[in-house]
């Protein structure tokens, strides 16, 4: 006999609340596509007042919908990829667009990066922050990371300006056996982590990750885990008059019973993806979870069309049949919706069977968010600091200064604010809410009195050249309350610009073998590399001497009988002078602005290489025309 206790980290929240067990006679409607959730009967609610249930009706109204994608992928204690992987396979264009929120939810991280090797964090950050994306870091939690588990969230400005506070909170597992207490998640292996958004319209949005117990006869330990979750997390105890969405996403181990790897090999030939829910109907120990009561009651888990996440040949599509293949990675979601105004409409939810980087396919969901708003808040949703922002300063070749003068909505310095609270000045296009270029206390600030209204005043002196917005992070509500408009900083000494255009050709993948089901290699991919000691010169002399430059990467390997999996084309890298702008030649846009010293930008992304999903056909890489301009900059000395 073994129990399960737990191990949590402290949290944020001063109240806590609880809701009834789930009944049996859930109800959920469907209207055009969106899914709704009689909060009453879905959450054992039949007791609250209808008096109560109406002033909430009156307080909200559905006035727009948020797009969610999430991604769960155990890595399998693999480093971050070096380059050698485009991170941009997890996420279309089109997803990427259309998308408000991204939340990737991470198991089995490398221990590597405890010693500071490259993090997967800024894998997923480089490819979505120049894309309108800030990662929401979490004060009190760094970037929400337990051990070997993380959970990344990236937002858009729009839901930015919309967030009222947020919290988060940790639970390890363990377990008491009659030998020994094994502490299976007390560094963070096993374990949940939960962040929860506050929305100004009185919705929320909890984010729960959980790695829970392996092998097939641990059902009853990932049951208790579930239960520890629920019981220790106070995230999870929402009152009943709260209203929002809880997605539940991770490596829940759940297995496959009653049959053998080849068992479930031969089953998957002979059935369609959409007849994949007959197998999992009957054999899948989540859905059995489900149906008996035991976790996960009161979530629903879109149609799964896709054949088992784990465990895969790393490198390949195949299975490991040493380990009977299972749905092990999976997203799950819930609505408290007090007011019966939520709805959640799925959008799609796939595997990922081209990443094959660790022993899991990483699974992926896109749902579209109906959010109410609140007509009763004070201000919407517009930002809780304003502020004014003097560039005029900014005039002198020596030296660059910006006056900054900001203000608090109604009472918040008497009910939130804090002397932890700081001003930090952020490139326009932030990548990390906790992450400014220069910040300072808010204690350290200064105030003067302008007729009837007071403003607090400071200054930022020795911002280079770009584009900037000045933020304030408030303590008590853990996010950026306050985002001013966009300035740019000039610098007076920029006296030219040299402007140079290059054709751009990433490597093409090598064939497939169809015979033997032989994988050709990615094609190369293609970077620049910020350096500050570059100068545009030495970059000429890695190029043909040509009036159109050329920036090559290398064709991918292709599968030969006696080597089934080719061999990746080797990355080109180029190195630039830090501030190069790179615009695309056709469509005279900035595709990326190499502003960071030593920091490497993905220009073209190598073409697939030849596989069954492609006819075993090399794919091309990305071609277009570049031109890379750069500010010349007079020096400047004392006589």
């Amino acid at each position: 006999m073994s129990e399960l206790g737990f191990l949590g980290a402290a949290s944020t929240t001063t109240k806590i609340h609880s809701v009834g067990r789930p009944r049996s006679d859930a109800c959920v409607k469907e209207e055009s596509g969106f899914h709704y959730y009689s909060s009453c009967r879905q959450f054992g609610l039949d007791h609250v007042d209808k008096e109560d249930l109406s002033e909430n009706v009156k307080c909200v109204e559905p006035t727009d919908e948020w797009r969610i994608t999430l991604v769960t992928y155990n890595l399998n204690k693999r480093r971050a990829p070096n380059f050698s992987i485009d991170m941009r396979t997890f996420f279309s264009q089109d997803e990427v667009d259309k998308s408000d929120i991204i939340v990737i939810g991470l198991q089995e991280i490398s221990h590597w990066e405890l010693f500071g090797g490259e993090q997967w964090r800024k894998k997923f950050s480089n490819i979505l922050c120049p894309r309108n994306f800030t990662q929401l870091s979490l004060a009190t939690t760094a970037d929400l990371k337990l051990g070997t588990n993380q959970l990344l969230i990236f937002v858009k400005q729009r839901v930015l300006m919309s967030i009222r506070k947020t919290e988060a909170h940790f639970v390890r597992y363990f377990h008491w056996t009659d030998k020994s207490l094994i502490y299976s998640g007390i560094a963070g292996h096993k374990a949940s982590i939960g962040a929860k958004i506050s929305f100004k319209n009185g919705s929320y949005l909890l984010l729960i990750t959980s790695h829970l117990s392996a092998r097939p006869n641990a059902y009853n330990k990932r049951i208790r885990e579930y239960n520890s979750t629920k019981w220790a997390m106070p995230l999870t105890k929402t009152s009943s008059k709260e209203h929002g969405y809880t997605f539940w996403l991770g490596d829940l181990n759940f297995r496959v019973n009653d049959l053998s790897a080849p068992e479930v090999v031969g089953c998957l030939k002979n059935i369609s993806s959409d007849q994949m829910h007959t197998l999992l109907d009957q054999h899948d120990q989540l859905q059995m979870a489900q149906k008996v009561g035991d976790a996960f009651v009161d979530y629903v888990e879109p149609n799964v069309t896709f054949p088992p996440t784990y465990r895969m040949i790393v490198g390949s599509g195949e299975y490991d049949l040493l380990r009977v293949p299972s749905w092990c990675d999976r997203i799950l979601f819930r609505v408290n919706d007090s007011v019966e105004s939520l709805a959640v409409k799925t959008l799609s939810y796939e595997s990922l069977p081209s990443v094959q980087f660790s022993d899991h396919v990483p699974v992926k969901g896109t749902f579209s968010l109906r959010m109410p708003t609140a007509k009763d808040v004070i201000g919407g949703n517009k930002w809780t600091i304003r502020f004014d922002v003097n560039t005029e300063s900014v005039s002198s070749p020596y030296e660059s200064s910006v006056s900054v003068r900001f203000q608090a909505a109604g009472s918040f310095w008497k009910t939130t604010g804090s002397f932890f609270d700081w001003i930090g000045a952020y490139k326009d296009d932030m990548d990390d809410t906790r992450q400014p270029i220069a910040w300072k206390y808010v204690l350290s600030c200064w105030d003067d009195q302008i007729g009837s209204e007071t403003w607090s005043y400071t200054k930022f002196a020795g911002l280079l050249s770009g584009r900037y917005r000045i933020g304030y992070y408030s303590r008590y509500c853990d996010c950026i309350i306050g985002l001013s408009q966009a300035f740019e900083v000039r610098d007076m000494t920029v006296l030219a610009i040299d402007r140079f255009r290059f054709n751009v050709k990433a490597g093409a993948g090598g064939n497939g073998l169809a015979r033997y089901n032989g994988v050709g290699g990615d094609g190369g991919d293609i970077y620049l590399h910020a350096r500050n000691d570059v100068q545009f010169k030495r970059l000429l002399k890695q190029l043909d001497n040509a009036d159109l430059q050329r920036m090559r990467g290398e064709i991918g390997a292709a599968a030969t009988q006696t080597k089934l999996i080719g061999k990746r084309g080797q990355d080109t890298v180029f190195k630039v002078p830090t501030g190069v702008e790179v615009i695309n030649a056709d469509t005279d846009t900035v595709i990326v602005r190499c502003n960071t010293h030593d920091k490497r930008y993905l220009l073209a992304k190598g073409g697939e290489g030849g596989k069954s999903t492609n006819n075993f056909v090399g794919q091309l890489g990305e071609q277009f025309n570049i031109i890379l301009s750069l500010k010349l900059r007079v020096d400047v000395g004392l006589i």
